[in-house]
């Protein structure tokens, strides 16, 4: 039996939705595979501990629907460079170089009080301030770089910068600039991609494909202690999802 998207109910279709959004469309292409892999081995070790046929058909589709979607393709091309990254590459980036900003400055921060530059220090203290913790991603992300990059270009704050030459200041400029353009590019892409009946579209099938990848893994577990094979667990091990922060459906 065929998956029909639209004759889920309003609530069971919000939380699939829901679900898929947690992981990248890539991420859970992969999981799927890793999943459908472990079902053509262990199967039949499944069946005696309440695991249906046709979950694994349905998890089969599903995967299809994926590819058809062009996931497939995204996932084996993220490794590419610029916006090939893919939005999740680009955060990792931007998280990397705003992290090495954050030593230079507060690096930059010290040179500047030795010098008795107060006001140039207070400022460099202030975008330190406001790019604090690591739970930003996308614009926000972006925004940071910006306030990153300015605390350290010459055009606009001479003393800081001046003071970071001897402390990588100039080499981490450019390409706190060039994350900031890609992430901006990378969202842009994303959003003007697809529609957001084709996004949700999409992460209800990513939330039907989790569910099945956690339950696949929950009967594996009963399997494996019952038949005392470890291997079996490892089978449906949840590489690419991690801890789940909405319930499976």
């Amino acid at each position: 039996m065929s998956i029909d998207l639209a004759a889920f109910p309003p609530d069971v279709k919000l939380a699939l939705i829901a679900a898929g959004e947690e992981f990248s469309s890539g991420d859970t292409f992969e999981q799927a595979g890793h999943t459908i892999e472990g079902l053509k081995k262990y199967a039949d070790a499944l069946i005696p501990h309440g695991w249906p046929l046709e979950e694994g058909a349905r998890l089969e589709e599903a995967w299809g629907l994926l590819s058809e979607a062009g996931c497939g393709h995204e996932h084996a091309q993220k490794k590419k460079k610029t916006l090939g990254i893919g939005l999740q590459g680009a955060n990792r980036a931007g998280q990397t170089v705003k992290a090495q900003a954050r030593t230079v400055l507060t690096a930059t921060k010290g040179t500047l009080l030795r010098l008795g530059k107060t006001a140039a220090a207070t400022e460099v203290q202030n975008a330190l301030d406001a790019t604090a913790g690591t739970d930003k991603t996308g614009e926000e992300l972006a925004q940071q770089l910006d306030l990153l990059g300015n605390a350290l270009d010459p055009d606009i704050s001479p003393d800081a910068a001046d003071a970071s030459i001897d402390r990588s200041g100039p080499a981490t400029l450019k390409p706190l600039r060039g994350v900031a353009v890609t992430l901006r590019d990378v969202l842009h892409k994303t959003t003007a991609s697809r529609t957001q009946d084709e996004t949700h579209r999409l992460a209800q099938i990513e939330g039907i494909i989790i569910g099945i990848c956690r339950r696949a893994l929950d009967v594996a577990e009963a399997a494996s202690k019952a038949l005392g094979d470890p291997a079996i667990l490892a089978a449906f091990k949840l590489d690419k999802l991690g801890t789940p922060q909405t319930k499976a459906v």
